[in-house]
């Protein structure tokens, strides 16, 4: 039997109805696992712990980490698995002692990288003059200062303020914008400001990419996107930019509904998803 075990963001406490003498496999984050491992005799009824993505590093993967490879000496039943594709494994395995390996060799798919200068070449998109910031205290700027801030709900749900314009262009500003005059390269990208999102930069990709798909492919296109402001707007921005074109828009965050969440594994026939998704 297999139990899931579910953070609780809003009091970062589990609850122990989600687990039983019955259970024998808990999903769970590292700051749970953490929580845990303040009791004592915590792992007196686990066998192995098996940590995954551990070449990611965060504070609480090697905390994590350091506290288990110490129990590994007063507790011998444990056993303590780590997973990667990329990891480096003789960095990992002289920490752990010269910890035995096990290698599985998977499928691999080419990847082409296409660069900022790449994308405005395509598009032919023009940037926007960059305006000049005001001076004082800028709280949307501060607010992400630290990662305590990095949540699904973003700055953009605050309030759109400088983006509130160009999400309400009209059809005729939007063609305006595309029809200028070709501004040089390098000049474009010193206009992307990439402290925050363009929209329409990404509006323009999409549609480069749909309109380009030569070879027919069915394949999907995945955007990924801070929080939950963002996705909204990005939604409505793409939206205008490719209406009438063979696009569904579907959003991915942790904050919907699982049915909802489970429309981007749909068949689409006919038709490219976009998907507006958090990390």
């Amino acid at each position: 039997r297999h139990t899931r075990y579910w953070r609780d963001w809003s009091s970062d406490v589990c609850s122990s109805d989600l687990f039983s003498k019955n259970t024998r496999l808990l999903f769970c984050t590292f700051g749970i696992l953490l929580r845990q491992l303040q009791s004592e005799g915590a792992l007196d009824s686990v066998t192995h712990v098996v940590i995954d993505e551990v070449h990611e590093r965060n504070l609480d993967g090697d905390i994590l980490m350091g506290l288990l490879r110490e129990s590994l000496k007063t507790v011998p039943h444990l056993k303590v698995i780590l997973m990667s594709a990329t990891l480096d494994a003789d960095r990992f395995a002289a920490y752990w002692g010269n910890a035995p390996r096990m290698h599985i060799p998977g499928r691999t798919f080419p990847v082409e990288d296409f660069m900022l200068e790449d994308v405005l070449q395509k598009t032919k998109y023009n940037p926007p003059k960059r305006k000049r910031k005001q001076g004082g205290f800028n709280h949307r700027q501060n607010r992400r200062a630290t990662a305590w801030n990095d949540s699904e709900k973003s700055d953009d749900e605050m309030g759109t303020e400088e983006g509130e314009d160009e999400l309400h262009m009209d059809e005729n500003t939007k063609n305006k914008k595309i029809a200028e005059p070709q501004v040089p390269l390098e000049e474009r990208v010193k206009r992307v400001d990439q402290t925050s999102v363009d929209y329409y930069l990404l509006s323009f990709l999409v549609k480069y990419i749909v309109e380009s798909n030569e070879q027919g492919s069915d394949g999907s296109i995945l955007v990924f996107l801070q929080g939950v402001g963002e996705i909204s707007q990005a939604k409505t921005v793409i939206g205008n930019i490719v209406k009438g074109m063979p696009i569904i828009l579907l959003p991915l965050h942790g904050s919907l509904q699982p049915q909802e969440q489970r429309k981007v594994f749909r068949n689409a026939p006919g038709q490219v998803k976009v998907i507006l998704s958090t990390n």
